[in-house]
């Protein structure tokens, strides 16, 4: 049987450029309405949306938000919308791509999961649009699966699924608990993958620009993003913690 290697996909494979999901939601509010309201009124939504994710897929997530509003956009265009700032904001990371491309050359069977809201055949396109996904390789989603990785449930469902041995498998991935110490106990190796911020970023992270938009932490997670897709070198090092995020304020 041949060995497997499963990776996570937010903050393993692909990262988002505006830093925490709590920025995207930031930027989602500024697009939900169809006329400009008050930062209070996009701050209600944001919460509202946050407090939506007990609904375990976009389509549940929208019918059921507890938050309504005259110029609220309808729920097929504001899953539009969500979806659509996604795909702008997600770029990949070339340690992980390199590290999979490593994985695929030692002929392993190629897996990524996650425990996510948004539908496979959006994450199925943007592992392609990066370079990630190959023809045979498989994706399982916690929303379709109704099984997730922090039970641990969705681990034993895919090597049911896929004939898998555990001993032959190795995990990768952000999430210390769902993403080593689940599969660990199961004998799946694990490994966990930090891409943090640096210092700079980190002081970005926790900079208030502007009391409207998270300006600091969607300046951090851009020089963060960016650093993580692109070949490191002092130059721009330097450039992606200090002078980029000046300029784009």
């Amino acid at each position: 049987m041949s060995y497997t290697s499963s990776f996570d996909i937010f903050d393993t494979c692909l990262i988002r450029s505006c830093g925490p999901s709590s920025a995207l939601f930031d930027i989602l509010a500024s697009e939900a309405f169809s006329c400009p309201v008050s930062y209070a009124i996009r701050h209600e939504f944001i919460i509202a949306r946050i407090n939506a994710e007990s609904h375990n897929n976009l389509q549940s997530i929208y019918t059921n938000i507890e938050f309504s509003h005259e110029h609220l956009l309808p729920v097929n265009k504001l899953i539009e919308n969500e979806l659509s700032i996604e795909d702008s904001l997600l770029k990949p990371s070339k340690k992980i791509l390199a590290l999979v491309n490593q994985c695929r050359i030692k002929g392993h069977r190629i897996i990524f999961i996650s425990d996510m809201y948004l539908p496979s055949s959006f994450l199925r396109k943007q592992l392609a649009k990066w370079g990630f996904w190959k023809d045979g390789d498989k994706l399982y989603v916690s929303n379709e699966i109704k099984k997730t990785k922090s039970s641990g449930e969705l681990f034993s469902y895919i090597a049911q699924k896929e004939s898998l041995r555990f001993k032959k498998w190795h995990h990768y991935g952000d999430n210390l608990q769902s993403d080593v110490i689940i599969p660990h106990k199961y004998g799946i190796k694990s490994t966990q993958i930090k891409l943090g911020y640096s210092l700079y970023q980190k002081k970005w992270m926790d900079t208030t620009i502007c009391t409207q938009f998270q300006l600091g932490p969607i300046l951090a997670g851009l020089s963060r993003s960016i650093a993580l897709s692109e070949v490191e070198t002092s130059q721009t090092a330097i450039t992606l913690d200090i002078i980029a995020p000046l300029l784009v304020s």
